[in-house]
């Protein structure tokens, strides 16, 4: 998959070279190629980038109130009575 992908990028940096005419059909080409490997879309790319970073913010919110609450004092326990000191 890998060499397929470095062909996409080769053919894609060669486009300089190809007529003006031809260079839709090419891009055609190349975006079947892609849709056939089921390859992400730069937009795909970052919708997914933005919704990691939703995730990881919600992630750290969750994980400073989760450290805010283990860090409140906890009461302390009433002192035992004398007697039970004793034992």
């Amino acid at each position: 998959m890998s060499e397929t992908l470095t062909l996409v990028a080769r053919l894609r940096s060669r486009m300089d070279l190809v007529p003006i005419a031809m260079r839709g059909a090419v891009e055609r080409m190349l975006e079947r190629v892609r849709g056939a490997l089921d390859l992400p879309s730069r937009a795909d790319m970052q919708e997914l980038t933005q919704r990691l970073e939703s995730l990881d913010r919600k992630i750290a919110a969750l994980a400073a109130d989760r450290v805010e609450q283990m860090a409140r004092v906890v009461p302390a326990l009433p002192e035992p009575p004398e007697a039970e000191q004793a034992e």
